[in-house]
Parts: C-alpha cells; structure tokens; sequence
C-alpha cells in the first residue's frame, strides 16, 4: 500500500486528506508446457481442455455412467475387503473366500469389458440442452506418431449416426518448445460442438490457415 495526500483548501486553512491506493500485482500466466513427443501425454492434455471447453461452455457433464462404474468398483472393493478382514478362521471361510473371488473376478471383468468395448474413446457425456434436445457424446483419438488430434460430437449411444468431425493440427496449439495455447483450442471445440449443435455433420479440419 502506498499513502499520498490529497490537499483540500477551506477557509484558508489547509487540511489534509489521506486516501489508500491499492497496487494490484499482476501476475503474467506461463504457459502450460510439455513434451509433444509424448503422444500419450499430449492427448491427456487436449482431452482435459476439451472437457473445459464444453462443461465451462455452458453444457453439463452426464456423469451417471462413470458415477455406474464407480459403484461397481466400490463393490469389488467390498468383495475384497471381506475376503481379508471377515472373522472366520481358515480354512472354514474356504467357501467364503470362494465366493469373494468369483465376484470381484466377475465385477474387474465387467469393468474391463467396459473400458473396452463401450467406452473405447468417449470422454464426455452432454445432458441435453436448450440447444440440443439429446445427449451428446464426445469422443477422441490420438494415434502415436501422428500429427493430428481427433475430436467427434456425437448423439449418445449411436456411433454410426450424425456426428461432427474435427481434424486438430497439434502444431496449431502447442508452439517448438510444448507451450500449450490452450485458449486457441478451447475456442476451436467449441466453435466444433456448435456446429453439432447447428445440424452441420460435417468433418472441418483446423490448421495453421484455419481462421
């Protein structure tokens, strides 16, 4: 804080007045930078700031099916925890032993199974809108050693229907030295997923001379 007077005249007497000045200290935000060579790396990073794009774009995340999964873990957690820690001596908790593992078997299958087939390269579930009456699903894919970053919009549940398709030069986004320009790629999915939105199922590709 620094003080500075403020000198008011009245009645040929001089008074002084103090006023506060607050210096704000603005701190310049650094880049987030990584090494673009780690594809796997690179894709997290784009699949994070796609999910802030449209969640903090004015859509909600359907979380029923992770919240789904989520419980299903729980309960191969459960399994395990009573096949450890339940008070029966071996070996007459064989036949509970038994049955522990066959569940928590049969839950970590299903989970797999899961992950898999169903998933496969969904990030995000959309609870409808004002402007889109379905859900939608939003889907990703980075192959290694490739130069472009995949991003589908999509109706929930119907892989082989409608859907928007953006080619994403990773070059556009992420400078020699792995700096991130995450405000680019935000923009550039959400002007995607208003496309969807607008019934324009087309696939675009963003590049260096994509305005």
């Amino acid at each position: 804080l620094f003080l500075h007077p403020n000198l008011i005249m009245s009645d040929n007497e001089q008074e002084v007045e103090v006023e506060e000045v607050e210096v704000e200290m603005v701190e310049e935000k650094e880049p987030f930078t990584i090494e673009t060579g780690d594809s796997v790396k690179v894709k997290q990073v784009l699949d994070d700031a796609a999910i802030k794009a449209i969640t903090e774009g004015g859509y909600d995340a359907n979380y029923s099916w992770d919240n789904m999964k989520l419980l299903l873990m729980a309960l191969s957690c459960v399994f395990a925890m009573v096949a450890q820690f339940f008070p029966i001596p071996f070996p007459a908790s064989r036949p509970l032993l038994a049955v522990c593992c066959a569940a928590y078997f049969i839950i970590s299958s299903v989970l797999q199974y899961i992950i898999t087939f169903v998933d496969k390269d969904t990030i995000l579930f959309v609870k409808p809108s004002k402007e889109c009456a379905h859900d939608m699903e939003i889907r990703t894919s980075f192959p290694r050693f490739q130069e472009y970053f995949t991003l589908i919009v999509q109706f929930k549940g119907n892989p082989n229907d409608k859907k928007t398709t953006a080619k994403m030069y990773v070059g556009r986004y992420f400078t020699e030295k792995g700096a991130f320009d995450e405000d680019a790629f935000i923009n550039d999915v959400r002007r995607h997923v208003q496309k969807f939105v607008d019934q324009k199922y087309v696939e675009i590709e963003y590049n260096h001379k994509t305005d």
